[in-house]
């Protein structure tokens, strides 16, 4: 201002010159008024020109009325005041209000779909937060969205050790509330440095909290402290391939853990084409059971299912069923439906479930009651489901091949049978019977292979109506 006063007498007028008076109130709201009624008595001043709260304008405002002095303000009420230009016409507002603002902050918010958010500010001399409060909320409601608390910061000119004051509030907020999304409506500088530094402490400034400062604070941030801007910044970006893994990642664990009922299915071995029959055998026969000792199958499988505790072994992770089955520490394995599907899918040669499937009440993600991210996920879930996604992906990646399927296909069952039947028909059964068991290499046995009352029978010659007409077959039948 001193710079543009001395440019103006310098170069645009020689009948005119711009004094300027300095006045610091500090903050007490009776400064104000004094230092304002000083100026215009004393150094008989025609212009008052400052006032960076909309408090101090109005009271300002109201000396210059009196004494027909206009006043310039840099600031401006958050809600425009009813018959403002009536009540101070003097009064020149260089500032709009903190609407504008206020709407801009409600659309970040609704852009990153947040909830709840918490409002920290710092009250002043006034004790008012000048209905920037009042704003928000409303802004915010447009979007479903609310402020769950208010994070309420005496002047920091009033507390003696305003950093401990501060992580105590923060420690108690921590605990008592689930957002981690700050819109600082108003600080002060100092105010914001003790803030961040401590927030940083308690683990409040990183890649799971957001914060939302003022122009009046990021103004001013070149000239503060490192240590103030490196309490800001918190953790380090993650690279993009990171990013990647991580997005994949979660979208792998939506689409295992909320697209299937939890339904305990058990596995069994098949051990030459003969699996083991039902659970009542495994408890009789004293059989070892696999399990996944973290969910809830091991205590049904003990209080329910009536297995004995020494029988049950626990599985660290799906992978490790394989190696179970194949040292034979275990004859049948008990997992949730989900789990089950992507293991018979990898290993589908060599392995079966049973017909027994127990139902239960499905799997669900847990928040803490009043979580703002819980209707987040029922409505992705919901879309899914409705948009048949969950459908397809289940089709694409949870279901065995058909070259994999253990269960054989009425077609392939109805190739050998035909054959079988065809070698019936020429009425070789009893030498073929004699010469099977014999593994020796012998000419005779294989003229008789060769000779021409075997004959190759290909799956055209099989009428289409006898494949339709007969019933699913049971077993597979193998001329080895």
């Amino acid at each position: 201002m001193e710079i543009a006063a001395e440019n103006f007498n310098n170069n645009h007028s020689k009948t005119h010159k711009l004094f300027l008076y300095f006045q610091d109130p500090g903050q007490d709201p009776l400064q104000v008024v004094s230092a304002a009624d000083e100026l215009i008595k004393e150094k008989k001043v025609q212009v008052i020109l400052g006032m960076n709260k909309w408090e101090e304008a109005a009271l300002v405002a109201a000396v210059g009325n009196k004494a027909n002095v206009p006043v310039i303000s840099f600031a401006a009420p958050a809600i425009t005041p009813p018959m403002m230009q009536q009540r101070w016409p003097f009064l020149i507002q260089m500032a709009n209000n903190d609407s504008a603002h206020i709407e801009c902050i409600a659309d970040i918010v609704r852009a990153y779909n947040w909830k709840r958010v918490i409002a920290v500010y710092e009250d002043d001399a006034y004790g008012s937060d000048s209905g920037m409060l009042s704003l928000l909320s409303g802004a915010l409601q447009k979007f479903d969205s609310e402020i769950e608390y208010c994070f309420l910061l005496p002047p920091v000119s009033s507390l003696s050790n305003a950093g401990g004051f501060v992580l105590d509030k923060l420690l108690e907020l921590q605990k008592n509330t689930q957002s981690r999304v700050f819109i600082v409506l108003q600080s002060s500088m100092p105010m914001v440095s003790h803030l961040f530094r401590e927030a940083k402490k308690v683990g409040l400034v990183g890649r799971e909290s957001a914060w939302i400062i003022p122009e009046s604070v990021t103004s001013v941030l070149d000239s503060v402290n490192n240590s103030v801007i490196s309490s800001m910044e918190g953790e380090k970006v993650y690279s993009n391939l990171t990013r990647v893994v991580v997005v994949v990642w979660l979208f792998v664990v939506l689409i295992l853990t909320s697209s299937y009922t939890a339904s305990l299915s058990s596995m069994l071995t098949v051990l030459r084409l003969q699996p083991v029959e039902d659970i009542e055998w495994l408890k009789s026969s004293n059989s070892k059971v696999g399990c996944d000792g973290d969910s809830f199958v091991m205590s049904y499988l003990q209080n329910v299912l009536g297995f004995n505790p020494s029988n049950i072994i626990k599985v660290t992770t799906e992978s490790d069923y394989k190696g179970h089955f194949e040292n034979k520490s275990i004859a049948a394995a008990f997992l949730e439906l989900p789990y089950e599907k992507v293991f018979i899918n990898k290993y589908c040669k060599g392995y079966t479930t049973s017909a027994a499937t127990y139902r239960f009440g499905g799997f669900g993600f847990v928040f803490q009651k009043g979580s703002p991210i819980a209707r987040d996920f029922s409505e992705a879930i919901l879309r899914l489901s409705e948009a048949g996604i969950l459908e397809d992906l289940e089709q694409k990646c949870l279901t065995p091949s058909h070259q994999g399927s253990s269960t054989p296909s009425p077609t392939s069952v109805w190739n050998k049978a035909v054959g079988l039947a065809k070698y019936f028909y020429n009425g070789e059964i009893s030498t073929a019977l004699e010469r099977a068991p014999s593994l020796s290499h012998t000419p005779d046995l294989e003229d008789h292979w060769s000779s021409s009352r075997w004959e190759e029978v290909s799956t055209s010659d099989i009428p289409d109506n006898i494949i339709q007409a007969s019933p699913p077959a049971e077993i597979e039948l193998s001329s080895s």
